[in-house]
């Protein structure tokens, strides 16, 4: 007869584990990319025509999301383009890729 072994998860300590990670690891790796992104598109729309965003959004952000808004692929931070113009301008030059590399990705 085969040995059963059976491994158990404090799940609210995990979940405290992974939220931390999220906060303290990739949550400013993800900033950086939004950061470099917001200075390319500013320095490509610099021609006076862009439209001014309302205090504290910009057009490239990071969204972070834990256990529960989530059940599959959960405690993630990710750079979404926020405004129309971002995902113009995002299409047209490939900015979120091209600056992947600044979050420590390959």
């Amino acid at each position: 007869m085969a040995n059963e072994n059976r491994l158990e998860f404090n799940e609210t300590a995990w979940d405290a584990l992974l939220t931390h990670v999220v906060d303290v690891w990739a949550e400013p790796k993800a900033e950086m990319i939004a950061a470099q992104a917001n200075q390319e598109i500013l320095s490509a729309t610099s021609d006076g025509r862009d439209d001014p965003l309302p205090a504290g959004k910009r057009d490239y952000m990071v969204s972070t999301e834990g256990s529960r808004p989530l059940q599959n692929g959960d405690y993630r931070a990710t750079v979404v383009t926020v405004t129309n113009r971002a995902k113009a301008h995002n299409a047209r030059t490939n900015t979120l890729v091209k600056n992947f590399h600044l979050g420590g990705g390959a």
